[in-house]
Formats: structure tokens, sequence, C-alpha cells
């Protein structure tokens, strides 16, 4: 990794946890916070809250559906997209299409397809409570 990529890096999840931090003290209730399996340690060991609140629960991408486990819980923060790997998009779309492996589908569809997948991830990891999203200016625009 290169030191530009690095610095770049650490200032970006440095503003990540810092936003979180707010949204998570802006409330005295307890605060759900969506996440990537990859994230969660980070944002465990980096969050450090300035404030009298309960301690964050946590839920990461993959299993924010189909849980009441933190129905009580009425702030949910959502840290980023849900992507799953492009193969799962071009399956998904060809079968719900109902083409074969082989045939091919216009570009735009898969865009679309990807679109209502991420939005329906994001409504169903907001409806664990009521949500916050906290979105960061991406990396390369600092």
């Amino acid at each position: 990794m290169d030191q530009f990529y690095a610095a770049t890096w650490s200032l970006f999840t440095l503003r990540l946890t810092d936003g979180i931090a707010k949204a998570v003290c802006s409330t005295k209730k307890q605060t759900l916070i969506v996440c990537g399996k990859d994230q969660k340690p980070f944002i465990q060991d980096n969050l450090f809250l300035e404030c009298d609140v309960p301690a964050p629960v946590y839920l990461t991408w993959g299993r924010h559906t189909a849980t009441n486990e933190f129905k009580d819980v009425e702030n949910v923060i959502i840290t980023h997209l849900y992507n799953k790997p492009d193969y799962h998009y071009y399956a998904e779309l060809r079968a719900y299409l109902g083409l074969s492996p082989e045939e091919d589908f216009e570009e735009n569809s898969l865009k679309d397809f990807w679109r209502g997948d991420v939005w329906d991830s994001l409504y169903q990891a907001s409806l664990r409570g009521t949500c916050l999203l906290y979105t960061s200016p991406s990396p390369r625009d600092s």
C-alpha cells in the first residue's frame, strides 16, 4: 500500500468513526450500527463516544433481514451500501428474466437490478429501527 493511499484511507476511516460517534451521541437511546463484517472490529476499536449513551449494538450485512433481535433499538446507522459480488447480480438477473447462462441482457437491466437490490437492502436494514443514515465523503473527495 503506498503512503498516499494509506494516509487517505486513515483520514477516511477517522471521518467515518467520527461521524458515527456524532450520530450515536445525537440521541440518548441505544443505537444499532449496520456495517460490513470486516468493518465491525475497526469501528468497535475506534469508536470513541464523548457522551453518556448505551453502548451501540452491531449487525453485519447479510444478517440484516428477518431479525427482530433489535426491535427495541430506535436508532439505526448504516455505514455503507451492501454490495454483493458481481456474479450474484448477473446470476440473479438472468434467473429473474428467465434467461440461460449463455443468453445476454441489456446493460441497463443490470444497473436497474443492482439499484433495486441495494435499495431493498437499505430498506430492510432501516426497518430494524429508526434510521440515521451517515454518508461520509469518498476518500477520493479528500
